[in-house]
């Protein structure tokens, strides 16, 4: 149980902010892997990006398109830096395969992870915070949410375990296509955040904080 808990307080704040987004596995049974795949993702800390009021004053917005652009592509390189490092590693067939199904096992849970988010995000209904406007908007955002977390995956997966070695100009591309993904999350919130009443929007940032 305790570490369904801590995947979903994991993954609620991967969708609520970007921060670095390593790649997950989940990998019990073989901690030596586990440990050595752990390492690619010590990226150097630095502070999450995280939607406040401020963001939704109009005088904002040309600064904050720049924050996000940025926040973006930082998010792919660390991505892209992780998958390079786990290339490196020379892994054998077997933790090869052990990898490949820790990461299956991470997909499937996103399903359950993201359904417990959509469960998080209607309850403010529950509290008369809603509007029929916002939970509209609501449900095309979770939508939006998945559709580009999923592509997040694809392409992850695509470039993880390719078996030619790839060239910097082929993970230059790659990257460039993760921020552009990341980057469709950032605005996807700001656009969601900005369209509902500015009271919901309000309550869900004062929870965030709490």
């Amino acid at each position: 149980m305790l570490p369904i808990l801590m995947s979903i307080f994991l993954y609620l704040s991967i969708v609520l902010s970007i921060s670095s987004s390593p790649i997950f596995f989940d990998i019990e049974e073989n901690n030596s892997l586990k440990k050595r795949i752990n390492g690619c993702s010590e990226f150097e800390k630095r502070k999450e990006f995280q939607f406040k009021e401020k963001h939704f004053d109009i005088r904002e917005f040309d600064n904050l398109n720049k924050e996000l652009i940025k926040t973006a592509e930082i998010s792919a390189k660390e991505r892209i830096s992780q998958i390079k490092c786990i290339q490196k590693l020379n892994l054998n067939d077997k933790e090869k395969e052990d990898m490949r199904k820790g990461f299956d096992v991470y997909k499937e849970n996103f399903l359950f992870l993201l359904e417990y988010y959509n469960r998080w995000i209607f309850s403010f209904d529950k509290s008369n915070f809603m509007t029929p406007t916002d939970r509209k908007a609501t449900s095309e955002m979770i939508k939006l949410k998945y559709d580009l977390y999923n592509l997040l995956q694809v392409k992850t997966e695509d470039l993880l375990f390719r078996e030619e070695l790839l060239k910097n100009r082929d993970f230059d591309s790659f990257e460039e296509q993760l921020a552009s993904i990341y980057l469709s999350i950032l605005k996807g919130n700001y656009e969601y955040y900005n369209n509902i009443s500015s009271e919901l929007r309000k309550e869900i940032f004062r929870k965030i904080s709490d």
